[in-house]
């Protein structure tokens, strides 16, 4: 059962998917109290609506959770303090990268959550309160890395140096060292002995 008050819960609502942002504003639209005020395809586009628009709960919908996402949430939550964020993603997150984002967020759905779920957690967030499911966590972390990544991480298992490694990619040393250290962050290791074992244990 959901609040009957009569207070009005302004919504934004963000995902890149159009389809997607209809059918949950059609689905909040029903309810007497939630009113969906603005929406947007990114979160750029949502701090531009903040500039004239005035919500009590963003709902931010992503299929994947990069780092500077949550710089920019964290961007939203010091310029606007009161304004709740209700994050909902298909992405996986590594315990750490998910305590960054939890500081910075006010709710959390997952991919198995539905529209009961949602209106709860729109609720709760505007009461004061919080609202977070499980978190998504990749069974293998090799998945959570990009193309590139991967290419990377094979040689540096090899042995290659950053240099090395940029040579045999046609891209420069300093970003293969930039990809070496995301990988790195991802598989949750901080050097090469740690990775190489890593490595080996998901290979069993």
């Amino acid at each position: 059962m959901y609040s009957n008050s009569s207070s009005l819960i302004n919504v934004i609502l963000m995902h890149s998917h159009s389809l997607i942002r209809d059918g949950i504003k059609s689905v909040l639209e029903r309810k007497n109290n939630i009113h969906v005020i603005d929406e947007a395809s990114n979160i750029r586009n949502v701090i531009n609506i903040l500039k004239y628009r005035k919500a009590n709960v963003l709902i931010l919908g992503f299929d994947r959770i990069e780092l500077n996402t949550i710089e920019l949430i964290c961007n939203i939550k010091n310029e606007y303090p009161k304004i709740k964020v209700l994050l909902f993603a298909n992405d996986f997150f590594t315990d750490e990268l998910f305590i960054n984002l939890r500081e910075n967020i006010d709710g959390y759905l997952n991919e198995h959550s539905g529209i009961d779920n949602l209106l709860q957690a729109i609720e709760s967030l505007y009461s004061g309160g919080t609202y977070f499911t499980e978190i998504n966590k990749p069974k293998d972390p090799l998945t959570h890395l990009t193309l590139r990544e991967k290419q990377v991480l094979n040689l540096v298992l090899k042995g290659m140096s950053s240099k090395e490694v940029g040579v045999e990619l046609f891209i420069s040393t300093r970003t293969a060292e930039t990809h070496r250290f995301n990988l790195m962050k991802k598989l949750e290791v901080n050097n090469l002995i740690a990775l190489s074992n890593k490595i080996a244990d998901l290979s069993r």
